[in-house]
């Protein structure tokens, strides 16, 4: 069975004199993320529980403790159920601090069991209470170390400390405090100057009431916002095309401090005529242009040098818009048949924990744009995002460990699941774009590499490291795809070997065991193995067609020795019967001449 418990936070001198087994309700306390800022009193998080005070007394398990509470002055009420040892959480907010806040608690469906801590006098029924708080005036004491001169931008970031002097006070069984809970004084707000964005500054002050308040500054022209406070930006120009006629280059102009960076101007590349180029560029810190040429067979279309008889083309899935991660692609399509001749997408991306890389359409040309996140946002997988999103924790990891120009890291931060993937990249020959974290958070800063140095795969290397053109080779394999098609090689060989001896009625099982574990090695992708394997293969099924091509030699050898002795058998033969049949013949008398 489910008991309902609503825990006394009052001293027990409080509960003197109150009969054992009386439904008591109260005190509500109040939680730990209390928070007054922006108003001159602000309650969050008041938690209730219900008990008796006579002890712990049995409940049916149906029952349940009702509480009803304001969602703030004005906002109408909610109801919640307790279950025991449970809290609920609810809100009051109201500048006026003398404004009568109803709240009602019932228990409902109490058992008639009681155990030996609950008193027989308790009535085993509902019981309802109202309660009306009204929240005194307080007396507060504010210090804040750099208030002078509001409301300018501050240029040193301070922390401001208010603390509640009247000690706590209790009202209708409520205990409350006007300031929140931190720290080892439960009294004491310390809370920092913090930057909105990259412009603006949340600059933390104390009122003529000695209350905590605070004012969004905008920093200068010249300034960042960084680490709360507004300082003097160094001038960063970046070009990102690198002076090249055949793309739609933009010279982004900024104001850059301790990782933040601050976009004052931007220009874009553009066309003089049809065969001439106005190319932006960099010198040093200072925007430069110039007119250029188009190369020969090239025609200047809206931005950029384009082959002559083709048109620019561009589309954008996201226009403008910072809040979804959009496509661009842009690229030529030749003018008589529209058919694409050249194309690419570019997809939007943080620059920094605060700032979108935005790519759109002007016109048929895509360009590049720095913009920043409103405040209150943060930038997350190439768009802005607000809400709990842009207030969970944040994570950040470098594989270079930080601003290290040498090398090409990687610096993965967001929140949550929505992590955004920057690598270290080159604006231009000598321009290095390099991400790093700072505390939690991504940002990112354009480096010039040194002046014997360039800019080559997301990293500064000096000049003579750059390798000459050379004649390209033919593609040599991975040593892994080698041994691959070696075994590929092998086994083949080894099958045409063992067909090769099986046609003549070889016996090649030996081979074809080997073979099989080949073939179930390369299956494996163990093509070293595989290769060896087929290599034991081939050579049985040779050695079996050598032996059995011997033995068919040998045979013949014996054969025409054979057919020679019986030749010979048979002249000794012919030879003895002719000498027999001479020797077997009878003298013939002489013949006598008649006279």
């Amino acid at each position: 069975m489910r008991i309902i418990v609503l825990i006394l936070l009052l001293s027990s001198i409080l509960f003197a004199g109150i009969a054992p087994g009386t439904f008591y309700i109260g005190p509500l306390r109040v939680g730990g993320t209390f928070d007054i800022e922006d108003m001159a009193v602000k309650i969050i998080d008041i938690y209730a529980r219900a008990s008796f005070t006579g002890g712990l007394c049995k409940t049916s398990s149906s029952s349940y403790a009702l509480i009803s509470h304001p969602t703030g002055i004005g906002l109408g009420t909610t109801t919640s159920n307790l279950s025991r040892f449970e809290d609920v959480g609810f809100s009051v907010k109201d500048a006026d601090t003398n404004v009568p806040i109803p709240i009602n608690m019932e228990v409902s469906d109490i058992d008639g069991y009681y155990g030996e801590f609950c008193s027989g006098l308790a009535t085993p029924s509902s019981r309802n209470v109202t309660i009306k708080l009204t929240i005194p005036p307080e007396t507060y004491y504010c210090n804040d170390p750099d208030a002078t001169g509001l409301p300018l931008p501050q240029t040193i970031a301070s922390s401001v400390t208010a603390k509640k002097i009247v000690p706590e006070d209790v009202r209708g069984n409520i205990i409350f405090y006007s300031i929140a809970q931190s720290g080892a004084d439960p009294e004491t707000r310390t809370i920092a100057d913090v930057c909105l964005n990259a412009s603006a500054v949340k600059e933390r002050t104390c009122l003529a009431n000695e209350t905590l308040s605070s004012q969004n500054i905008n920093c200068s022209s010249l300034s960042v916002c960084a680490n709360g406070r507004c300082v003097v930006g160094d001038i960063v120009c970046t070009d990102s095309d690198g002076a090249d006629t055949t793309t739609t280059g933009t010279i982004t102009m900024k104001r850059q401090k301790e990782g933040v960076s601050r976009i004052t101007a931007t220009y874009t590349d553009s066309c003089v005529d049809s065969n001439t180029v106005r190319e932006f560029s960099c010198s040093g810190s200072t925007v430069i242009n110039t007119t250029i040429a188009c190369p020969a067979g090239y025609n200047c279309a809206g931005t950029k040098c384009i082959p002559a008889g083709d048109i620019e083309f561009c589309t954008d899935n996201d226009g403008d818009g910072l809040s979804i991660r959009g496509t661009t692609r842009s690229g030529t399509r030749n003018a008589a048949t529209l058919v694409e001749t050249s194309g690419n997408d570019e997809q939007d991306g943080c620059i920094d924990s605060n700032t979108v890389r935005e790519y759109i359409c002007d016109g048929d040309n895509r360009i590049a744009l720095e913009r920043d996140c409103s405040t209150g946002q943060i930038c997350s997988d190439g768009k802005c995002i607000s809400g709990p999103e842009a207030t969970t924790p944040q994570y950040c990891s470098d594989t270079d460990g930080g601003i290290e120009t040498s090398k090409k890291g990687t610096v993965e931060y967001g929140v949550e699941d929505l992590i955004t993937i920057q690598n270290d990249e080159c604006l231009s020959e000598t321009t290095l774009v390099e991400y790093y974290c700072e505390s939690a958070l991504g940002k990112g800063t354009t480096i010039t590499c040194g002046t014997d140095q360039i800019c080559q795969e997301g990293r500064c290397i000096t000049k003579e490291s750059k390798p000459k053109p050379q004649p390209t080779p033919p593609p040599t394999p991975p040593i892994e795809e080698a041994i691959k098609i070696l075994a590929e090689d092998r086994i083949k060989e080894a099958n045409e070997a063992i067909t090769i001896a099986s046609q003549a009625n070889k016996n090649v099982d030996d081979a074809k065991v080997k073979f099989v574990q080949a073939q179930a090695a390369f299956d494996n992708d163990n093509y070293e193995k595989a290769a060896s394997l087929a290599d034991e293969a081939k050579k049985l099924a040779i050695q079996a067609k050598e032996i059995e091509t011997k033995k068919q030699q040998t045979g013949i050898d014996q054969n025409m020795v054979l057919i020679g002795v019986a030749v010979l058998i048979v002249i000794i033969l012919i030879i003895l019967y002719l000498k027999s049949r001479k020797g077997n013949e009878k003298p013939k008398a002489p013949e006598t001449t008649p006279k």
